[in-house]
């Protein structure tokens, strides 16, 4: 979660709104899952929307996107689009 206070429950509303529900249910250590600095093992889309999460939790004023979502289909990109939105927004107020 890098160091953000964040219950388990709103990640894995996070999780579920970004849609890899089905990704992180298939972990055998759910939360306490250490994901592998390189990804190896991570399918790309997969990759992609858990960096995006980690932009949005993080506590940092400014943050980057280059083609956050370059390997993520035409659905998977509205969801991207409407979170970091609807995230930001929230940050802002």
């Amino acid at each position: 979660l890098l160091d953000n206070k964040m219950s388990d429950e709103d990640l894995i509303k996070l999780i579920n709104e970004i849609d890899i529900i089905e990704w992180y249910e298939s972990l055998a250590n759910g939360l306490d899952t250490i994901i592998d600095i390189n990804y190896i093992d991570l399918p790309d889309q997969v990759r992609e929307k858990i960096n995006i999460l980690r932009g949005i939790i993080s506590n940092k004023d400014t943050l980057l996107l280059d083609e956050p979502t370059f390997d993520l289909d035409m659905d998977s990109e509205k969801i991207i689009a409407n979170m970091i939105k609807k995230y930001w927004k929230k940050r802002l107020s």
